[in-house]
């Protein structure tokens, strides 16, 4: 993976909350993906905090001090687990350490601490700060965490993903497009509509209750991109799908549903988001 000098300030701190954010889930994975998601969410956040090294001080604030363990705790795990990666995960450990809040997380939990100074045997420098570095109490006041992380029930992803996947079956069994004969047109309106409800359920559980800050906005948009991310779905060849539907001529009742699937995707989908620059729907104001 390359690229991570380019990304600013803020890119580089959008992808450490999604690579937080992916580690947290990975319990709700299932069970026949679990290795897949745990190499992802290791990479994705290894990339995320290796592009922190610049000034992490700054880059590194700003989490809550459970997610903090549990993503120290996935570092540490991988890295004992997977050999190859043993290298990759002490680097991260220790860019994270090198954040005042991080090291004090590690510090007052003695279990975490014993485990990362027994992973970081080879790495006195390290060790030497877990030893002499202060407990500071309230590590969270350190620095506030920017956004509540809203939680989704795992029944509730698994519908959606179940509805994602239906729509996604349908979609490339039509090779991308909306069809030309009866049976495509009612097979086509069927996977849309499966996308529609997908969409629905998505928007409301990532839906930021009246009164809620900025940062609200910013949480539920880092859950539903990663509900979208993890799905692993071709969503350029969705937004294909959409235009020769709503092209077709035949399904004008569904033209405002093709809408709000758009403008759902668009929010939650860096993917989709470069799609519609690259290919402008009709559909859009």
């Amino acid at each position: 993976r390359g690229g991570e000098g380019r990304m600013d300030s803020a890119e580089v701190q959008r992808k450490l909350g999604m690579g937080v954010q992916k580690i947290l889930s990975l319990p709700e994975a299932p069970v026949a993906r679990r290795t897949e998601a745990e190499a992802s969410a290791f990479q994705d956040f290894r990339d995320a905090v290796k592009a922190s090294r610049r000034d992490p001080e700054e880059l590194l604030g700003g989490f809550a001090e459970e997610d903090m363990r549990e993503a120290l705790l996935f570092v540490r795990r991988r890295g004992s687990e997977k050999k190859l990666q043993s290298r990759q995960a002490k680097e991260c450990v220790t860019i994270l350490l090198s954040h005042s809040a991080w090291l004090a997380v590690s510090t007052r939990d003695t279990e975490l601490k014993d485990s990362l100074r027994e992973f970081m045997s080879d790495h006195p420098d390290v060790q030497a700060k877990l030893d002499s570095a202060p407990e500071l109490a309230g590590v969270g006041s350190v620095r506030a965490a920017p956004r509540p992380r809203p939680k989704m029930e795992g029944t509730r992803e698994q519908e959606i993903r179940s509805l994602l996947f239906r729509a996604r079956d349908i979609m490339r069994g039509l090779g991308w497009e909306f069809g030309s004969s009866r049976g495509d047109f009612d097979q086509a309106t069927e996977g849309c509509r499966f996308l529609y409800e997908a969409m629905n359920k998505l928007s409301k559980v990532c839906k930021v209750p009246p009164g809620g800050s900025s940062s609200d906005d910013d949480a539920a948009v880092d859950l539903g991109g990663l509900v979208l991310q993890q799905c692993n779905i071709e969503w350029a060849q969705v937004l294909r799908f959409l235009h020769s539907m709503h092209g077709s001529g035949s399904r004008k009742t569904w033209h405002a549903r093709i809408a709000f699937i758009s403008a759902t995707l668009e929010q939650y989908s860096p993917e989709y988001q470069v799609a519609v620059v690259e290919s402008p729907p009709p559909w859009r104001p």
